[in-house]
């Protein structure tokens, strides 16, 4: 009787053996989590441009420069078509620069666009003013640690270098350059493409400037906050309302 029970006992034990190593088998590793999968909206300008979307924090941003060549009405941008058409211009323009992609870097506008009362953000769509920027950069621990995470990798073909970009918003920040001046007058001239990126907000300083943010390929991680001149085209992201 004693030989059946000790039987009977080791029995049991390989049996709880046996399932405790198939319970072990079917858990994962105990490694560190894999950081959280991207996942992707999307939304349509006037012109049926489809742009992904990405939510941060709060917000819902566009993960892609506007590229819209009409307002939400449906009425036609003035198209600057060269450096001196641009430099006259007092009143809304975009340009497409020497880009022949603008699925990947989008237009340039400048700010008297963006405070057109015809709108050129989608339906459900703002251009973001200067606090809602710092919403953004806050909450991606400020401007002094956000740049990178903005940011996406791609040496000669979004960026000249940008060592350590993790785009792990999903923003896809890419160097787009800026229309601006090299003589100290909005000459039209094309800057930077490959070294900067800026992006207008909706936000005034004075009659002449408003607020934009800048990147910029110099191997840090800082997002810049500047006042420049409203005539300079430079790229635009909208947020959700």
């Amino acid at each position: 009787m004693k030989d059946f029970d000790r039987n009977w006992n080791y029995a049991l034990l390989a049996l709880i053996g046996a399932l405790t190593m198939l319970e072990m088998g079917c858990k994962k590793p105990n490694h560190e989590p894999e950081p959280p999968t991207i996942v992707y909206g999307t939304v349509r300008d006037i012109d049926y441009n489809s742009y992904k979307t990405v939510k941060i924090g709060a917000q819902e941003w566009m993960a892609e420069n506007l590229r819209t060549t009409r307002y939400r009405n449906g009425d036609s941008i003035t198209n600057a078509t060269s450096d001196t058409a641009w430099m006259k211009l007092k009143t809304a323009a975009y340009c497409n620069y020497d880009y022949k992609d603008p699925q990947i870097y989008g237009r340039f506008y400048n700010w008297y666009t963006l405070n057109d009362s015809r709108k050129i953000a989608p339906t459900g769509w703002h251009i973001p003013t200067d606090a809602e920027w710092d919403t953004l950069i806050n909450f991606l621990g400020g401007d002094t640690h956000a740049g990178l995470k903005l940011q996406i990798s791609g040496y000669g073909q979004y960026w000249w270098g940008n060592h350590g970009a993790t785009n792990e918003t999903g923003f896809t920040a890419v160097g787009t350059g800026f229309v601006g001046d090299t003589t100290g007058f909005l000459d039209g001239t094309i800057i930077g493409r490959w070294l900067y990126t800026y992006w207008w907000s909706s936000t005034e300083f004075n009659s002449t400037n408003a607020w934009c943010r800048n990147l910029n390929s110099d191997y840090n991680n800082n997002i810049y906050r500047y006042r420049m001149l409203k005539g300079y085209g430079y790229s635009v992201r909208c947020v959700k309302d």
